[in-house]
């Protein structure tokens, strides 16, 4: 039997919860005008994307509803904003990260430094179209006065209009930009590869029905030939 080093490990003790240290002055946002007219923009695309996927699966015959998987990606932080998403029938989170360089545009800038990169988060969120609908409709509202008052537990979404730099559709770009999956499978193709392997990364949803809803869709699709490996978490995620 292998031998390995005994480690010697100190007692226990509670400590303080690390405190994240600020980066100086809240970065400078666009006028509420301006903003709104952007933003309109972009969620005009994001209805003609859920009207795509309502075309797609109108003739599955799992009952699948359309649904979108959003990326929001805001200029600095939005205190309580997965709270919100959580309050809205429809709406999913499904995960967020830190962005550490983000270009100034869009009237977003630095106070001291209009060239400076910014800090932000970016937000991935699930949405049927009754949960889009609500959210157009609560940005209407704020279009039309930038103070008003949503329902309990949604102001903070008013901070979340404000601070958006983008929302878009989640699409294959943000999974495989900058791995090579398309050089690669170009090469295959000039060599007379027919057949390419590949790993398909589902989103994990937070109901039984909803994951074996989506394992069965992709299983169904004649086109592909493939082997679910991981089990029943796989099947967990669409």
């Amino acid at each position: 039997m292998a031998e390995y080093p005994l480690l010697i490990f100190p007692d226990p003790a509670r400590t303080e919860k690390a405190k994240r240290h600020g980066g100086g002055r809240p970065p400078r946002i666009p006028d509420a005008q301006r903003q709104a007219e952007r933003l309109a923009l972009q969620l005009e695309r994001l209805h003609q994307a859920m009207d795509h996927r309502t075309l797609t699966l109108q003739d599955n015959p799992l009952g699948l509803q359309p649904e979108l998987a959003l990326v929001l990606e805001t200029i600095g932080s939005v205190d309580r904003f997965i709270n919100s998403i959580r309050m809205i029938p429809g709406l999913e989170w499904l995960g967020e990260s830190e962005i550490e360089s983000i270009p100034p545009d869009y009237g977003f800038e630095d106070e001291d430094d209009p060239q400076k990169q910014l800090r932000g988060q970016m937000f991935l969120v699930m949405t049927d179209r009754r949960a889009l609908e609500e959210l157009q409709n609560l940005f209407n509202r704020w279009q039309r006065d930038p103070s008003t008052r949503f329902p309990r537990g949604l102001a903070p979404l008013r901070q979340a209009f404000a601070h958006l730099y983008t929302i878009r559709p989640w699409d294959d770009e943000d999974r495989i930009r900058e791995t090579g999956v398309f050089e690669d499978w170009q090469c295959r193709e000039r060599h007379g590869q027919t057949v390419t392997p590949f790993e398909a990364e589902l989103w994990f949803r937070g109901t039984p029905q909803r994951q074996h809803q989506a394992g069965a869709y992709l299983r169904s699709r004649q086109e592909l030939t493939f082997t679910l490996l991981s089990g029943p978490d796989m099947l967990g995620a669409w």
